[in-house]
């Protein structure tokens, strides 16, 4: 069985990961971009999560073969570009076989007090009205795109955060590819998931 994603605003899909089983990685079917594979694994041990992701994920040489630029974002010399994340049980992990640098982000929504500091001294004055209308959904939507579009650029999240207006898909001027989905978890949680890469037909 697939997983099965919709491109959305804030929108809540229902039912689809209640049936990730523990330790089974699963495809994106739905995933738009050419050249670019996403896959998802679910399981309490963050260790066992990267091993079944890099199990499924053949493109990429062994973890051993791996170097890490000066922000610590892992690479390969020979092979595809690529990026992972973790939130709670959850995994992701994002290969773009062209070498297209790409980021990706995984954030499980959960209650925060004082969410709109937050949004103050990290989003840009256009991203904060977003959040005033879209509530603490919208400031996770925003900050899932903000990492992903910093891992997908590199360097510092402190510095580069007030340099992505994720409104515009934009890195101080560097224009990107952005994908976001939006799911519920079997308990009701709410999973966010950002894919960024660097926009070609600019």
């Amino acid at each position: 069985m697939n997983i099965h994603f919709v491109e959305s605003t804030v929108r809540k899909q229902s039912g689809i990961l209640a049936y990730l089983p523990d330790g089974v990685c699963r495809k994106f079917s739905n995933f738009p971009w050419n050249y670019a594979t996403t896959f998802l694994v679910r399981s309490e041990l963050q260790s066992e999560r990267r091993k079944i992701l890099l199990m499924n994920t053949t493109q990429l040489p062994p973890e051993h073969a791996w170097s890490q630029n000066q922000d610590g974002k892992p690479y390969t010399k020979e092979g595809p570009a690529f990026s992972l994340s973790h939130s709670r049980s959850f995994s992701a992990i994002v290969v773009d076989t062209r070498r297209c640098e790409i980021g990706i982000d995984i954030e499980i929504h959960r209650p925060m007090l004082h969410w709109e500091r937050i949004a103050e001294r990290w989003y840009l004055p256009e991203e904060q009205k977003y959040c005033l209308l879209t509530g603490i959904e919208g400031f996770w939507k925003i900050w899932t795109e903000k990492e992903a579009m910093a891992k997908c650029v590199g360097g510092p999240i402190a510095r580069l955060f007030p340099l992505i207006n994720t409104l515009h898909r934009s890195v101080d001027g560097i224009k990107l590819e952005l994908f976001y989905v939006v799911q519920r978890c079997e308990n009701e949680e709410l999973l966010h998931m950002a894919v960024a890469r660097i926009d070609t037909r600019h």
